[in-house]
């Protein structure tokens, strides 16, 4: 193992000088290659948004919305749920307006009209109609069962009351 001499406080000094100036130009290095890279960077990115800017089209974009909702509509439209609520929609629209214009009428003519009980034009939300509708069926279909349940019964009662006679 070399035997290493103690440095005097001017060698260590000059040592710390020297090394303090060699990281201060790697730090100058460092930053200089940050800089140039940030420049990359913006130029870059400059250069997409040039691209970007002259690639763009407000019609077009426009356009795709309106043929995506227009596929939306045919799909709707074909669907009978949607067909329904609309035929629903129509006819309560169609309520009111005759409400309103027979109210109308009966003033024109000098005649009483009441109180304008057109209902509701609008509809609720979907899951309202759906609902409703399947509690409906669901009670209609129960109802009929138990109908034909209590006419089995009493059918059954009827023939045992025939034969013992």
């Amino acid at each position: 193992m070399p035997k290493t001499t103690p440095k005097t406080p001017d060698e260590l000094r000059a040592e710390a000088e020297r090394l303090d100036a060699q990281a201060g130009a790697l730090r100058q290095q460092l930053q200089e290659q940050a800089q140039e890279a940030a420049e990359r960077r913006r130029v870059a990115q400059l250069a997409w948004d040039e691209r970007f800017a002259a690639g763009y089209s407000r019609a077009a974009i426009e356009a795709d919305v309106d043929q995506a909702r227009a596929a939306l509509d045919e799909a709707l439209a074909a669907n009978p749920l949607v067909g329904a609520l609309a035929d629903y929609l129509v006819a309560i629209r169609r309520r009111s307006h005759a409400v309103l214009e027979q109210m109308s009428v009966l003033n024109r003519l000098g005649r009483p009209s009441g109180p304008p009980n057109a209902g509701p034009t609008e509809l609720a939300p979907l899951e309202e109609y759906v609902i409703r509708a399947a509690e409906r069926m669901a009670s209609d279909r129960v109802a009929a069962e138990l109908a034909e349940l209590h006419a089995g019964r009493e059918a059954a009662g009827a023939a045992a009351a025939e034969v013992t006679q």
